[in-house]
């Protein structure tokens, strides 16, 4: 499954959608280190209590980049932890949106 960046005419992405996504990539990426993993991933999952190493960060990211045709910086996943706060980040570029990362970051 391939979403793409909505165009003249399509519906904006949402948070959720967006979310639903991070959620499927992570589950990919877990689950190839740990074939059983089962934990469910909610909006407040941190990608820190997962153990994420800097490798599957990067590698959620490239799967966001893929999926939505965004050029995304690599360490992302560093700075948004969370698969709300990543989701939020990654549904306002997608849509062409400003948003206040420091806001998103609560600084």
């Amino acid at each position: 499954m391939n979403a793409s960046v909505p165009g003249e005419g399509a519906p904006p992405l949402t948070d959720a959608a967006v979310a639903n996504a991070i959620r499927r990539h992570l589950l990919r990426l877990l689950r190839e280190s740990d074939p059983d993993f089962d934990t469910p991933l909610t909006g407040e999952t941190s990608f820190d209590a997962l153990g994420l190493d800097s490798m599957a960060r990067v590698g959620l990211v490239q799967a966001l980049e893929t999926e939505y045709g965004l050029t995304l910086e690599p360490g992302l996943a560093f700075d948004f932890v969370t698969v709300d706060a990543l989701a939020q980040y990654v549904r306002a570029q997608a849509n062409g949106e400003a948003i206040d990362e420091k806001t998103l970051l609560g600084i």
